[in-house]
């Protein structure tokens, strides 16, 4: 790839990181768009700096044998029919020790570390103790190459934008951070929208709430005269779990909730804390601002207040994902539920359970009054009916500062003017997000993150020869016997 001169042309690098089908194809697809927009594209694939098949390579040569219509003859494709530039780049293990980690990269790859094995640890506090120390070591050379890689290309080639997808994992977390160091844009694709497989182009970060309160805003005011009928659209699903991925309430959790004779006495508030596992790995998209961007002392806070107001507090812990493995569900859950029960005993208050089949909705119903930190299922308590509290920057909060109280002060003064019930029509931005939110592909066939065809044949295609099941529960058992060692025993404290 030789050096342009011409200052006026635009050039694009496209990163596809090490994770996820569905994120090379957000990385494709948009590669395709800017190409027809008659922008130089050019493809960096850094799909193989994974600790499973960088070190065990018997299992990518098996992957390599078991598969048809595989994404790196795709890519191949596609790059040639719309003249994508592919970089090519291969990293050696010999530069394993030598490659150098500023105080602020190292502060970087912690959290991304952080971020993404909290995924298997359940919590967001996982330290680095907690993973095998070969792990360790060929995470941080993946982020440190790619960094390294990254600001070396752009030295070398006049991009003016470098793209990559989701920002907060070890390669792309490390593409951000190399744009940073070079004051180079960086945008960040994430999947968006009701459609399987849509994605939105983030030119900040899809974890910075200001950004996606204001990217919502853009959506409606440029919305047409069927706006309201989709956003009513949108939070129908949203309420009855068919919009977004995640827990899906009105399916997993039936049994009723039971007033005991002790707290029917009394106000009923529940408490639904938001899933810990998701965050932002750079500081500057952390909200500080919320209660000093701490969930415990937001919660400790309400538990005061409502106390005090004649309330009894309810928690119902953070649901399982169903749809995770077995394990992942048992060591959330105990984790989850360690954290939630040392508060709850501390402050006199009830503890539904993370693996509990008791119905938010129907415990929505039955209390008087809801809050959260951010979780979106205030979209709920709000469409329920229920006043409703918000104790920490959220996408909607925006929409609704009369139920947002982000330090004691601003809450008690809510329970002193009285919780307002907000009106549906209220979050009609929101719910014209979910449903209109999101560039469609043209390319691939998305059915699910598992399930994608391009041409009409499935993606990454197992050979009838193969014995796939097999395959992979071996490989995911050899994950977990990479990654860990053991289980910390500090499960008390939540991640401020």
């Amino acid at each position: 790839m030789s050096k342009q001169n011409t200052p006026s042309s635009k050039r694009v690098l496209i990163v596809i990181p090490d994770w996820g089908l569905a994120w090379y194809v957000f990385c494709l697809e948009h590669a395709v768009k800017l190409s027809k927009k008659n922008i130089e594209v050019s493809v960096l694939d850094l799909s193989g700096l994974n600790p499973l098949f960088y070190r065990k390579k018997f299992w990518k040569f098996v992957l390599s044998l078991s598969q048809k219509n595989r994404l790196l003859q795709i890519k191949k494709r596609i790059a040639k029919k719309y003249s994508l530039s592919l970089i090519e780049k291969s990293f050696s293990s010999d530069s394993l020790f030598t490659l150098p980690m500023t105080e602020e990269r190292n502060d970087v790859f912690l959290r991304a570390m952080s971020s993404k094995y909290s995924y298997v640890t359940g919590r967001s506090d996982t330290q680095i103790e907690e993973i095998d120390e070969k792990i360790v070591e060929l995470e941080r050379y993946f982020f440190s190459s790619t960094v390294i890689e990254i600001k070396d290309l752009l030295n070398r080639f006049n991009f003016s934008e470098v793209i990559t997808v989701n920002g907060r994992y070890i390669v792309n977390g490390a593409v951000v951070q190399a744009c940073k160091d070079s004051s180079v844009k960086c945008s960040l694709l994430e999947a968006a929208g009701s459609i399987p497989g849509s994605y939105e182009i983030y030119e900040v970060s899809p974890h910075d709430i200001t950004s996606v309160q204001i990217m919502q805003k853009e959506f409606w005011n440029a919305a047409g005269p069927e706006r309201e009928i989709t956003a009513e659209r949108g939070l129908q699903k949203k309420m009855f779990g068919t919009n977004l991925p995640g827990i899906d309430f009105t399916t997993n959790f039936t049994e009723k909730f039971t007033v005991s004779q002790e707290l029917k006495s009394h106000k009923l508030a529940v408490f639904f804390p938001s899933s810990e596992r998701e965050f932002a790995i750079f500081p500057e998209f952390s909200w500080w601002n919320s209660f000093e961007g701490s969930q415990k002392e937001a919660f400790l806070a309400f538990c005061r207040v409502a106390k005090s107001n004649g309330y009894r507090v309810i928690v119902r812990v953070h649901p399982v994902d169903k749809n995770a493995p077995q394990k992942v569900q048992d060591v959330f859950a105990e984790i989850e539920n360690t954290i939630w029960r040392k508060l709850c005993e501390e402050n006199d208050s009830e503890m539904i359970e993370s693996k509990s089949s008791i119905s938010s909705y129907d415990l929505i119903y039955k209390v008087d009054l809801c809050a959260t930190y951010a979780s979106s299922i205030s979209v709920e308590c709000i469409l329920s009916g229920k006043p409703t509290l918000i104790l920490g920057e959220a996408e909607i909060s925006n929409l609704v500062p009369e139920i947002c109280a982000f330090d004691e002060t601003s809450l008690i003064q809510k329970f002193n003017e009285g919780i307002p019930t907000i009106e549906k029509r209220t979050l009609y931005p929101y719910g014209y997000w979910l449903e209109a939110a999101g560039k469609k592909l043209e390319l691939f066939n998305f059915v699910s993150d598992q399930e994608v065809y391009f041409c009409n044949r499935l993606v990454n295609e197992y050979r009838v020869w193969v014995r796939p099941v097999l395959a992979l529960k071996r490989a995911g058992k050899k994950v977990q016997t990479l990654c860990f060692r053991r289980k910390s025993k500090n499960h008390d404290s939540l991640r401020s």
